[in-house]
């Protein structure tokens, strides 16, 4: 699209049960949109969700 975003190096779109498959803390950020009212264990998504983020890093939620 022709956008440089220095910043935004790499970009990965997963579902919660991918999650695993990551180390622990290699994540700036993660957006979540229109999904944990229907996640069953929001809990233990919002766990890993944790799990991977850097420690200075945000979560997004809408």
């Amino acid at each position: 699209m022709g956008v440089n975003l220095p910043w935004a190096q790499r970009i990965f779109r997963t579902t919660r049960h991918n999650l695993s498959k990551f180390p622990d803390g290699p994540f700036d950020g993660v957006v979540c949109l229109w999904t944990l009212m229907d996640i069953p264990d929001a809990e233990a998504t919002l766990a890993s969700v944790a799990r991977v983020l850097r420690p200075e890093g945000w979560f997004v939620m809408c």
